[in-house]
Order: structure tokens, then sequence, then C-alpha cells
């Protein structure tokens, strides 16, 4: 439960929030969709940060902490297809670890990165509203 507190997923980091017409126009720190992961991370990286929890094995998880290049977020997260040695990034998500007394600040800031992506992805359609877990606190 901490973890889950801590954790602000969903959240995407736009250098250039202005004209991004394409998913992969927009990063975090620097990593696009479509990129290969081998592109910013080693092999050894992506192995030892790999996770297995989905059911279906298609893609594999992988959520890199605390590298050097990490300005705003303290991890990275992003999927993969399983047998890919290409490493293509197929989600990515930036990560901020807030303590449970921050979790106001928290999903502050996750309304703020929703209200921004709405702007700049328009023609998207939503699936999920961060806005729920303002209602929360």
């Amino acid at each position: 439960m901490k973890r889950l507190l801590l954790i602000l997923i969903l959240t995407l980091s736009f250098q250039s929030w202005t004209k991004a017409d394409e998913i992969n126009e927009i990063s975090i720190e620097g990593i696009s969709v479509g990129e290969s992961a081998l592109k910013y991370f080693s092999k050894q990286d992506i192995k030892n940060n790999s996770w297995d929890y989905y059911k279906n094995k298609k893609f594999t998880p992988v959520q890199n902490k605390g590298f050097s290049f990490f300005k705003q977020y303290d991890a990275v997260d992003f999927d993969f297809k399983t047998n890919d040695k290409g490493y293509l990034i197929y989600s990515l998500s930036g990560v901020i670890f807030f303590k449970k007394e921050d979790i106001k600040k928290c999903f502050k800031m996750m309304n703020e990165i929703d209200i921004e992506i709405s702007k700049v992805l328009q023609s998207f359609k939503r699936k999920t509203m961060i806005k729920v877990f303002i209602d929360l606190i």
C-alpha cells in the first residue's frame, strides 16, 4: 500500500508541450515511445530491472530508478515486447516517489500533469481520469 501511495505513475514529462501531434514526439527524460531502450539503458540494466507481473507475457515491464540523466523523475518505467532483442519501447511512464504524508501534493501534481496531457493530446481517446484521485482527499 505504501508503494502505491508513493508512486506517481502515468505522468509524462513533456519537454516540448506544444506541437506534439504524435505520441512518439513526447518524451520522458528524453526517452520516447517507439525508440529502442538500448539507446538509454544497457541490456544488463534492462534485465536487472525487468519484472514478471503481467499474466500475458507478450510484454515485459521494466522500471529503471536513479539513473544520472533523470532530472525530473525518480524512475522511468517502460514495456517492450518480451522476445524483442531491439527492446522497442511500447509504453512509457515517469515515476515520482512521495512520502505518505505528501499524498495531497502527489494528487495535486497528478491533476496538473493530467490537464497538460489533455491539452497536448486532444485527439487521443481517454480511458481513465486521474482527477478522480483529487476527489478522494
